[in-house]
């Protein structure tokens, strides 16, 4: 009968540590689908699509802030799926205002090592990785 907030900073910092431990072994880009907007809406920024969906995406640094940031900043303030992908960007074919074939999706589709969804009304993250970015 009774719910317990939990601060956004709380799980942005969870969410930081795990993104900035893998990133510091390995090159890793972090794909966010968002779930509101759609391909012709103004004020997009860097995004590639799939059809109509649009994907943002964040280059995971030591620090990861602004993957975090990312994690946030699409999607009515959070992800409907983020990924965790490894190789940068261009290595996966991202690239601005790009239409993804599906040669460009499947090799997304490869990389990613790890899955993070929001939960409870998206106080909080969960995340489902492989063995290889829990490290």
């Amino acid at each position: 009968d009774s719910g317990r907030g939990i601060p956004f900073s709380e799980a942005n910092e969870i969410a930081k540590r795990l993104l900035a431990s893998a990133a510091r072994t390995a090159k890793l880009t972090l794909v966010v689908e968002d779930d509101v907007a759609r391909k012709g809406d103004p004020h997009l920024g860097r995004a590639a699509f799939v059809g109509t969906r649009v994907l943002r995406w964040e280059e995971v640094d030591d620090q990861a802030a602004s993957a975090v940031t990312l994690l946030r900043r699409g999607a009515s303030g959070y992800p409907l799926n983020a990924y965790v992908c490894q190789g940068t960007a261009t290595d996966l074919g991202l690239s601005a205002d790009s239409q993804l074939s599906p040669v460009l999706q499947e090799r997304i589709a490869d990389a990613v090592l790890g899955v993070l969804v929001s939960v409870w009304d998206a106080e909080a993250f969960v995340a489902v990785v492989s063995p290889a970015l829990s490290d």
